[in-house]
């Protein structure tokens, strides 16, 4: 009951660069610490004692590939697209296969993957009304909260 819609995905890259793996949502600036805490109860789960089910991942797959079409609607979505093959240096198929390459994940290989998460060594990052929500966070005890401007730089 925290938000309408969650998603997380690995981005991986080919250039020798650490890929990342990204939770994102958003949710009632009240509900923040509620949010963050289930966020990481669920990360810190299925990367260990309880595995991904056939459901879930049959769940995210339609999704994924139900929204396919979704991703090339304007010129810019476009753009980007041709960018990441460029920028990743992927085959010009890539867009073309991805469908068949959704269809052969299997689950063996979903839970192998949630396995390489460490939940205790995450970066949460979290935008919103400073003054609710770094109260929150602290009060949930989750880690450190660490509050950084623009450029990243920590401030006070």
């Amino acid at each position: 009951g925290f938000t309408y819609g969650a998603g997380s995905e690995f981005q991986w890259r080919s250039t020798g660069e650490a890929s990342d793996f990204i939770v994102s949502t958003a949710v009632a600036t009240s509900k923040t610490d509620s949010a963050v805490v289930e966020i990481v109860k669920e990360l810190t789960d299925v990367s260990g004692n309880r595995p991904l089910t056939a459901d879930e991942l049959t769940f995210a797959l339609r999704s994924r590939t139900a929204s396919l079409p979704l991703q090339f609607e304007t010129i810019g979505q476009k753009t980007a697209a041709i960018g990441y093959l460029v920028s990743n240096r992927l085959p010009l198929d890539f867009y073309g296969t991805l469908l068949q390459r959704f269809r052969a994940v299997d689950l063996r290989t979903v839970n192998d993957a949630a396995r390489l998460i460490d939940p205790h060594n995450l970066v949460l990052v979290v935008v919103g009304d400073r003054a609710l929500i770094e109260r929150l966070l602290k009060a949930a005890g989750i880690g450190p909260v660490v509050v950084v401007d623009e450029n990243g730089i920590p401030v006070e």
